[in-house]
């Protein structure tokens, strides 16, 4: 029994031997302590302990060192010793495996999994005991090596059950004698086939077999079991008893070994516990927050395994941070807290169960899309991670956890949409979204070889002359049987789906194509230019200087006539691999320019380290100028006047009206984009705000002025 086990625990740091204690000797442990490792060892020579916690980091002898003195004169199956190290240090792991320890725990401990492993540990100590003072089945418990035991009398038919077994499912300590019908009984359904295989086998020619599967415990809840049987034979080869062993491996197989977060395994059955809890109180809610860290898969490539899985262990521990504040203050129950799990590399859910108000769900991702904005110091970097968020709250007609993931799923996908950083409520209506999506990501894949994209054009205004210096190029997808699909829509799937990069190539080289074109027809100034915007993946394409090189070749259109244009936050994935990339294009002559600028979070001490020629102020500064913000306008100006000192040109996006333009003005902002000019439109609307052709009618140099294209009653194109 446990209140019989003696426990040393080998610490320097009072706090947590302190802390171990007492909730040890509150499971009935016996505890005893040593600060050092040279106590530790007089301790063991004086007074035996049934297991050791032993702490890796220590001043003095260290646990490894005290690892390799203890197993000098006791084996691990006479004394259990299990290590505690610091998660990420897997080398010394590895090091206290190979010198003997039975097991490890990672700092910060969890206490359930240490206590777990220090049962599994004791009872397999125990069984092991007990192997050896039974001769009778001294062999078969040996091939068996499980912590409960169960011998089947194939003459008889019985099966009989050792008083550990029992424990193992929750039942009183007993030994009894078990019809083989009714082992089956407490097995999953979905389980129970490939569990009979392996209990009932005798023919496999090893005479061994093994299986896991899930049994329901006498607490209601469903655990994780490994079988393990062995088959004896007469002399005669006829099968006449199986024997094995039944292990509880529910934590090995339920914690994710890099962040030591649940897995999905267990996230799924714990919401099947949350829907059948609903089914039964009505009233009751529960909640599933899905979320992924934004860019994850081009911002992997420029980290090495090691710095990935830092990122990944850091990010964890931001959000376990963010769920023990909140539980502190907002849980209905904060005796049981949300399950946070892994569920794929950059892929994470929470649940939350029971849930006082979706209200509190709301606040929850508020809090986690909020929290994950400051950078991660990694490899010596400053890494950005937002995250997308999708929430749903647990309703009637989820009937499997599968239904409920399938809806964080889908709003987690809504959330992308618009844009990093962002979270989305679920809601019924978005059913119809997720089959259209899929629906659109096979259509996408012949979109390009069937010429369904458009490039429309939306113009670049000189704020003081009126003039248009150039079209910033944006693409449409005219679909067959929906008609034009917004790219909100369909560039997230082709990101995904990888086929942005035809895509990206296919719309700059028809941009710079249309261009030329309009360069030879009419009277455009030298430095009217064509804007074309950059994706995530495009900029992570080896080939793509080579391939942009190839497209002005072959279009003939002057490298100065041409801006690409990127995001900020997209520079901030991968730092060195962009400033490479943006000096490889400047060096052909292409001008570069910083979109959405103020929206993203990065540092301004990388901004001149990239060799732009000029940034796009977002639309959302600009909105806020004709309501007198003084902030704003502040902020404007500070733009404005920072990328003067860098030699940078300023537009600003979402001019809407003429007061935007009289405080851009005034702000020192000399061009702007938006819908007082121009909507995006085709080439051939693009083309009548250009004005005659070459030899036709003699007009103004580089486009018409603002008021050419609305006259005062007009309302922007």
């Amino acid at each position: 029994m446990e209140s019989s086990s003696k426990v040393l625990i080998v610490d320097d740091e009072d706090s947590n031997v302190d802390m171990l204690s007492r909730r040890l000797s509150r499971c009935g442990y016996n505890v005893v302590s040593a600060s050092n490792g040279e106590q530790a060892l007089r301790m063991l020579e004086e007074s035996p302990v049934d297991l050791v916690l032993l702490d890796q980091m220590m001043p003095g002898m260290t646990g490894t060192e005290v690892l390799r003195k203890i197993r000098a004169s006791k084996s691990a199956q006479r004394l259990p010793v299990i290590m505690v190290t610091a998660v990420s240090d897997s080398s010394a792991i590895a090091l206290a495996l190979d010198l003997g320890a039975n097991d490890y725990v990672t700092k910060p401990l969890d206490f359930q999994i240490a206590l777990a492993r220090i049962r599994t540990q004791l009872a397999m100590g125990r069984e092991e005991d007990k192997v050896r003072k039974n001769e009778e089945r001294h062999v078969l418990a040996a091939r068996g090596s499980g912590e409960g035991l169960w011998d089947w009398d194939l003459t008889s038919n019985t099966v009989f059950c050792t008083r550990e077994l029992h424990s193992l499912v929750g039942l009183a300590a007993r030994e009894q004698a078990y019809h083989p019908r009714s082992c089956v009984a407490r097995v999953h359904p979905g389980d129970r086939r490939a569990f009979a295989l392996a209990f009932t086998s005798t023919d496999d020619p090893a005479d061994e077999s093994a299986s896991q599967f899930r049994l329901r415990h006498e607490s209601g809840r469903y655990r994780w079991y490994s079988l393990r049987g062995v088959t004896l034979r007469n002399a005669d080869g006829v099968p006449i008893r199986r024997v094995g062993s039944i292990t509880d491996v529910t934590a090995r197989l339920t914690i994710d070994t890099l962040t030591g977060l649940a897995n999905k395994r267990v996230l799924e059955e714990e919401i099947e516990t949350a829907i059948l809890r609903r089914a039964r109180v009505p009233s009751g809610r529960f909640c599933v927050l899905l979320f992924d860290i934004d860019h994850f898969k081009h911002l992997k490539p420029s980290l090495t395994q090691a710095g990935c899985q830092l990122l990944l262990i850091r990010f964890a521990e931001r959000v376990q941070k963010v769920l023990s504040e909140f539980g502190s203050s907002e849980l209905e129950n904060p005796g049981n807290p949300p399950i946070f799990a892994r569920l794929a590399e950059d892929e994470f859910a929470i649940l939350v169960d029971p849930l006082r108000h979706v209200s509190q769900a709301e606040l929850l991702a508020d809090l986690l899309t909020r929290e994950m904005r400051p950078s991660f110091s990694i490899e010596e970097r400053e890494i950005f991670c937002s995250i997308s968020l999708g929430l749903v709250i647990g309703r009637p007609d989820h009937k499997s956890a599968e239904d409920v993931l399938r809806d964080a799923n889908t709003a987690t996908s809504a959330a992308e949409l618009r844009g990093a950083g962002k979270w989305v409520l679920f809601e019924e209506s978005m059913s119809k979204l997720r089959d259209q999506r899929l629906q659109l990501d096979i259509d996408l894949r012949t979109a390009v070889k069937r010429e369904e994209f458009e490039v429309f054009y939306q113009s670049r205004v000189h704020l003081d002359t009126g003039a248009i210096c150039g079209f910033e190029a944006l693409v449409r997808w005219n679909h067959p049987t929906r008609g034009q699909v917004s790219p909100l829509e369909f560039i997230p799937i082709a990101e995904e789906s990888g086929i942005i990069h035809d895509i990206g190539l296919w719309v700059l080289e028809r941009a710079c194509e249309q261009t030329q074109l309009w360069r030879k027809q009419y009277n455009l100034a030298e430095d009217f230019e064509v804007s074309v915007n950059l994706s995530p993946q495009q900029c992570k394409e080896p080939n793509l200087v080579s391939s942009v090189t190839e497209i002005l070749q072959r279009t003939g259109l002057p490298a100065s006539s041409l801006n690409l244009e990127l995001t900020e936050s997209l520079l901030m994935e991968d730092i060195d691999q962009a400033k490479a990339v943006l000096h490889a294009l400047k060096r052909l002559g292409i001008g570069l320019k910083i979109d959405d600028f103020g929206t993203g979070y990065s540092c301004l001490k990388y901004l001149c380290q990239f060799p732009f020629d000029s940034l796009k102020i977002d639309r959302s500064f600009t909105k806020e100028l004709d309501q007198d913000s003084v902030e704003i306008e502040e902020i404007v100006r500070t733009i404005v006047q920072m990328a003067g000192n860098l030699k940078m040109e300023v537009v600003a996006e979402g001019v809407e009206n003429a007061a935007h333009v009289s405080r851009l003005r005034e702000l020192g902002c000399k061009y702007g984009q938006g819908f007082l000019f121009s909507r995006p439109v085709n080439a051939a609307a693009a083309e009548r705000m250009l004005g005659p052709k070459r030899g036709q009618e003699k007009h103004r140099i580089g486009g018409p002025t603002i008021e050419a294209l609305h006259s005062p009653r007009e309302e922007p194109v």
